[in-house]
This record gives structure tokens, C-alpha cells and sequence, in this order.
């Protein structure tokens, strides 16, 4: 996958990393029963950030 994000332009990559914060976004609704709250979300959104980053 680093490949890939790598040969991506700088907006490309945007979308991309746009797309996997809406997974985890997704993620979060289906798995909570309740609305998750503002620092649930960031911590989400910003663990898949840094694996992605780890990962290229």
C-alpha cells in the first residue's frame, strides 16, 4: 500500500486518506450505540492517519 499512496499526487493522496477517515468514521457508527463523541472521532481518525503514514 506505501507504493501506492506514494506514487499518488498531493491531492490524491487528500481523497484517499478523506476516504479511510470516513471508514472509521463509518466504523465508529455501526460499532457504537451511541453517537461517539468529538475525541472518540479524532482518536480514530488520527491512529488510521499515523498507520497509513507508518506504512509509506
Amino acid at each position: 500500500m506505501n507504493a501506492k499512496i506514494k506514487r499518488l499526487s498531493k491531492r490524491q493522496q487528500k481523497r484517499y486518506l478523506l476516504r479511510e477517515a470516513e471508514k472509521v468514521l463509518q466504523n465508529l457508527l455501526i460499532t457504537n450505540k451511541a453517537l461517539p463523541t468529538g475525541d472518540q472521532l479524532e482518536a480514530a481518525v488520527s491512529v488510521r492517519y499515523n498507520e497509513i503514514l507508518i506504512k509509506s
